[in-house]
């Protein structure tokens, strides 16, 4: 008797579902549509380098405050790259520069400037594909109006 019961619920419940008209997905609509930077070629490489560099940007941050400090890749813009050696061989440096702070954005405490290469691993060093080269610090206020502009991918 029980299974007759649940077996009519869920004839009722797949009945009601092809009721419902399918509509085909629309892309959204964004009031905002002029600060949104579309997807070239050129974003996408960015995005996917800046995301493939966060752990050691991340470990540099934390190694510089001695302790867990957030900071958002949609703010993080390359300041500089270069190829180190001759074309075909493939050692970069980059320099990126990225925003701080802690909880939910307040306040913010830098600007970082890091450059990062990724030199072959050295004798005397921990074999990570990234070094970090250098790292400048610069106070910011919650005021300041040279804070990096958002960008915004969707």
């Amino acid at each position: 008797m029980q299974w007759r019961a649940y077996v009519s619920f869920v004839a009722v419940i797949m009945s009601l579902t092809c009721l419902v008209p399918v509509v085909p997905a629309q892309p959204i609509q964004n009031n905002r549509s002029n600060t949104i930077e579309p997807d070239t070629r050129e974003v996408l490489y960015r995005d996917f380098l800046l995301t493939m560099l966060s752990p050691y940007i991340q470990q540099a941050i934390t190694d510089y405050y001695g302790e867990h400090r957030s900071f958002g890749l949609y703010q993080a813009q390359f300041k500089d790259i270069k190829r180190l050696c001759d074309k075909g061989q493939f050692y970069f440096e980059a320099t990126v520069v990225v925003e701080t702070w802690t909880g939910a954005h307040n306040p913010p405490f830098g600007l970082e400037t890091i450059t990062l290469a990724n030199y072959p691993p050295m004798i005397g060093t921990s074999g990570k594909p990234i070094h970090i080269l250098k790292y400048v610090h610069q106070d910011l206020s919650p005021t300041e109006p040279n804070r990096l502009p958002l960008r915004r991918n969707c």
